[in-house]
């Protein structure tokens, strides 16, 4: 009778341990699935955003450098080819970008190491327009 006892216990014991495991690495794998969904949806928030704040800035660069060709091929205008080949590597610049951005989109790793470096070279590319006329 002891020996049954004992090895129903074990058996209970042994049971319950398992059982409790198992369901407690469940709930384990369940906050970790929740977390990296939010994380997911919290970058694609960022993306999206990402995304259509550089579209309105490249399309804004864009007309920039349109109104800039316009104001140096003006009939004596002080601008000579050194202005024309600036603006032609801000051109260049601004559509390697919109370039990245397109790629980006397409496959989408390293997130935060392309925030930070995007964010970076469209500063730089800013910084540019606004010392174009100085």
């Amino acid at each position: 009778m002891k020996k049954t006892t004992f090895i129903l216990a074990m058996i209970l014991f042994i049971a319950g341990t398992t059982t409790g495991c198992k369901s407690w690495s469940k709930g384990e794998n369940s906050r970790a699935e929740k977390a990296l969904l939010l994380q997911q949806k919290t970058d694609e928030a960022e993306w999206q955003n990402l995304k259509a704040e550089t579209e309105y800035q490249l399309n804004e660069n864009q007309k920039k450098i349109a109104d800039i060709r316009v104001e140096i091929r003006k009939p004596g205008s002080k601008y000579d080819s050194y202005y024309e080949k600036q603006i032609d590597n801000l051109e260049i610049k601004n559509n390697n970008l919109r370039d990245r951005l397109h790629n980006y989109s397409r496959n989408r790793t390293n997130w935060n190491e392309f925030k930070v470096s995007f964010k970076n070279d469209m500063y730089t590319l800013g910084q540019a327009f606004k010392g174009f006329f100085k």
